[in-house]
């Protein structure tokens, strides 16, 4: 025999029921809630997806078998966005907080000096990279002249680490950072803000 309609009762936990009984809908049966659910094959790039997820929150993954093998949601995407961008944030954040830490404390020469000669075209420290200021703050003379009670080793051998973090985002290591690597990046972030904190830069 045929299965028997279920009847919706207000009760149910069903998303739908409130949007179609708002809009005069007979919502009797479970069916009369229902809605097309939104597909996509398996191989469809992640890129192209992006614009359905974002707009209907999910899609389902559907395989060359016609099996639905998995669903995509917003949710997904944001974690994804998180990884892949995580990263360049955070070394950005760490950026800005050198050309801070360092403002007014060095001349454009000292700046060029400790840059690789494929970049002495340094006008500022906008155009200093990491590798450049980790060369400035070497210099143990330099580094006294910023009055800062800091390990000067300690503190390059942190930024050397992020340099290097840096390079392998920049290059999209196809083995992508470790949790340990995010961390640095963390910790050194969370350094700054604590310098700005105590009024130290």
């Amino acid at each position: 025999p045929a299965p028997t309609a279920t009847p919706l009762r207000a009760t149910n936990p069903l998303i739908k029921y409130g949007t179609c009984y708002s809009l005069g809908r007979n919502c009797e049966y479970v069916r009369d809630c229902m809605e097309e659910a939104r597909e996509i094959p398996f191989n469809t790039p992640l890129f192209s997806a992006i614009k359905d997820i974002v707009e209907y929150g999910y899609v389902l993954v559907r395989q060359e078998d016609k099996v639905v093998t998995g669903i995509v949601t917003a949710g997904d995407i944001s974690n994804q966005f998180m990884q892949l961008a995580g990263p360049f944030l955070l070394i950005g954040e760490i950026e800005n907080h050198l050309r801070r830490l360092a403002h007014g404390k060095f001349t454009v020469e000292q700046m060029r000096d400790a840059s690789p000669e494929s970049q002495q075209n340094v006008k500022g420290l906008a155009d200093l990279a990491l590798g450049g200021y980790c060369r400035l703050f070497e210099n143990k003379e330099r580094w006294e002249e910023m009055n800062l009670s800091i390990d000067r080793k300690e503190f390059v051998k942190q930024l050397n680490a992020v340099r290097n973090i840096r390079n392998d985002v920049m290059h999209f290591d196809p083995d992508g950072l470790t949790d340990e690597d995010i961390g640095k990046l963390k910790q050194l972030t969370q350094f700054f803000a604590n310098l700005i904190r105590l009024g130290a830069m």
